[in-house]
């Protein structure tokens, strides 16, 4: 009764929150805070069709009648080490929904246009499926035509396992080298989660010989995350903090834990 009044509460909250955060995204004179930052995206710093390795940019050209592509994304080495080779997998929910499932637009292409009029060497013009990009933008809505298949958020898997696959079928075959590049940024949570997933472990053989019985709830609470210190960005930041929270059951990163209960635990 108690874990379903907690739910109950957890829920409200979630709405309060989602309420409060669209009143603010329209002010009382117009438009203040963009409307992705109440749907609670991060806002972005370039196009769309710009976030990928310059490399994945031209990849389509390499395979231009490929009727089905298929690419995938695995760890080559442990992240403890040699006597460890187990990895906590997790982030790839953040990256679906603040980057690969939002709604592209012409205008995202023709930013980006402009910009690689002057992305390739000599200061010319870096080849990009612009005519690709327009093509789903009107057919698809200007939603990605991809299909992403994953291990489960919070599973241990070892190097060499295909953590991640993109995929996608003709005429959307060129579009998977950009997501894939994207996708590349989950080696930092799953090092934050892989390293707090030892250090509870290690934690853990401690107190079994030297904490009395009674204290060993203690383990729960014992180590907490940096919060800011030495993070290059918030998103980085809330990333590790709720990477140290598959773990642990505190944090010292409230933005981490707001994260965890409103966003990453939402259905």
């Amino acid at each position: 009764a108690t874990e379903d009044r907690q739910n109950d509460q957890n829920e409200m909250l979630t709405e309060q929150i989602k309420t409060i955060a669209i009143r603010l995204s329209l002010g009382s004179t117009g438009v203040i805070y963009p409307m992705e930052m109440a749907g609670g995206l991060r806002t972005l710093e370039c196009p769309l069709p710009v976030l990928a390795d310059s490399s994945s940019v031209t990849q389509y050209l390499a395979y231009p009648s490929c009727k089905s592509m298929m690419m995938y994304g695995e760890f080559r080495e442990p992240i403890i080490g040699p006597s460890d080779h187990r990895i906590v997998f997790y982030g790839i929910r953040h990256y679906i929904d603040n980057f690969i499932s939002r709604k592209w637009s012409i205008s995202d292409v023709e930013a980006a246009e402009a910009f690689f009029m002057t992305h390739n060497y000599g200061s010319t013009l870096l080849e990009f499926p612009k005519e690709l990009f327009l093509k789903f933008i009107q057919e698809n809505d200007g939603y990605l035509p991809v299909v992403i298949e994953s291990v489960p958020e919070g599973s241990v898997l070892y190097p060499r396992t295909p953590a991640v696959v993109v995929s996608a079928e003709a005429p959307y075959s060129g579009l998977v080298s950009y997501v894939h590049s994207l996708l590349g940024m989950l080696w930092y949570p799953c090092y934050a989660a892989t390293l707090s997933r030892a250090i509870k472990e290690g934690l853990d053989k401690a107190f079994q010989t030297s904490v009395d019985s009674d204290q060993m709830g203690l383990l729960e609470t014992s180590v907490q995350d940096a919060g800011a210190a030495g993070c290059c960005s918030v998103e980085q930041w809330v990333l590790g903090g709720a990477a140290h929270l598959l773990s642990f059951a505190s944090s010292a990163s409230p933005p981490a834990c707001y994260h965890a209960r409103f966003h990453a635990a939402a259905a």
